[in-house]
């Protein structure tokens, strides 16, 4: 949050000399940070698209651009990209060639499963600590049901980003794919909520088109939170009709209620993220499904365990509840430990 502070308060009456220099000093390597990933960000694109892959930048330089009109405005630390899941191996070649390398330690044929259930492959270049995230799905496949992503990247736009016009997703997309994502993340950063606020009230949005494809897609309850919690939480203004509508799902409510809450509480002390993450599904058939998933389908750490032959990945899932059972049976006693230790 801090260049929306530092933006606010430049040239402010008031603010103390060693607060504004020290924003001030923020502001200039946030700005050559900034304009350095965004340069890079061109470059791969040009890359991509020379190869014929249409590829999609996602959050990042052009979020900041569309949602705020200052790339200066949001912070960012990696650079994401969408694309169609046949384009990503093809996209990683490409990369790989060029200086990157995957940031997880497995075997290709490890990555291809892996990228199958995450949605996405990391990409690292060492000689700058560059993060680069390919995507073909918003959200791993095991959180949701499949998304339209195939639609969202044929239903693409354009948008400015510097003096480049680069391929954007349509903004009830973009919408749709931010309040997934926070939810995904239980809304653990005020900066996603603003993000929703501030695009939704600089683009035109067809609010009805945005709804009915969102609860198509299952994603309806996620969408309803991350509006809700834009108008509790930052005071956006939308349709009172629409934000009447979103408060008779009254798990939507509680939910966002609870998430802000969330929004000022330590990571550690959050609860466990699985039943949460249920609720957020309104059908039966889809809380179902990420129960299950969630408990067997193998995440990067599961993969980086041990390396095992093709034919014996389905252990992976076998030894996955077992590995979740003791990550959190250790936090359980932590935070005994730790109420404990504040009560003694």
């Amino acid at each position: 949050m801090l260049p929306l502070v530092w933006r606010a308060s430049s040239g402010v009456a008031g603010v103390p000399g060693l607060i504004s220099a020290d924003l001030e000093t923020f502001a200039a390597e946030h700005t050559r940070r900034t304009l350095r990933l965004t340069g890079e960000l061109l470059l791969i694109l040009r890359r991509l698209d020379a190869a014929g892959i249409v590829a999609i930048p996602w959050k990042g330089p052009l979020l900041a651009q569309r949602a705020y009109g200052d790339l200066r405005a949001r912070s960012f630390f990696d650079l994401d990209i969408l694309l169609d899941r046949r384009d990503l191996g093809p996209a990683r070649d490409l990369l790989l060639a060029s200086g990157f390398r995957t940031e997880k330690p497995m075997t290709r044929a490890q990555q291809d499963v892996y990228v199958d259930h995450q949605g996405e492959l990391e990409l690292v270049r060492d000689e700058d600590d560059l993060w680069l995230e390919l995507h073909w799905a918003v959200v791993p496949t095991y959180y949701a049901p499949p998304a339209d992503d195939a639609g969202m990247i044929s239903r693409r736009t354009t948008a400015r980003l510097l003096r480049a016009e680069v391929p954007a997703l349509a903004v009830e997309d973009e919408l749709e794919a931010l309040c997934v994502h926070g939810s995904k993340h239980r809304w653990e950063r005020l900066l996603w909520v603003v993000d929703i606020a501030m695009l939704a009230q600089r683009e035109r949005v067809d609010w009805d088109l945005l709804l009915g494809r969102s609860r198509s897609q299952g994603n309806g309850r996620m969408v309803a939170l991350g509006l809700l919690l834009a108008e509790s939480v930052v005071g956006a203004r939308f349709p009172d009709a629409m934000i009447a509508a979103l408060r008779q799902d009254g798990v939507a409510v509680a939910l966002a209620r609870e998430a802000k809450r969330l929004l000022f509480v330590e990571p550690d002390t959050r609860p466990d993220p699985f039943l949460f993450h249920a609720r957020m599904r309104e059908r039966t058939r889809d809380q179902a499904r990420y129960l299950w998933n969630a408990m067997f389908t193998p995440s990067g750490a599961d993969w980086g365990t041990v390396a095992l032959p093709r034919p014996l990945f389905a252990l992976y899932s076998v030894a996955r509840p077992f590995r979740l059972a003791a990550k959190f049976g250790r936090r359980q006693l932590r935070r005994r430990d730790a109420t404990a230790d504040g009560g003694g």
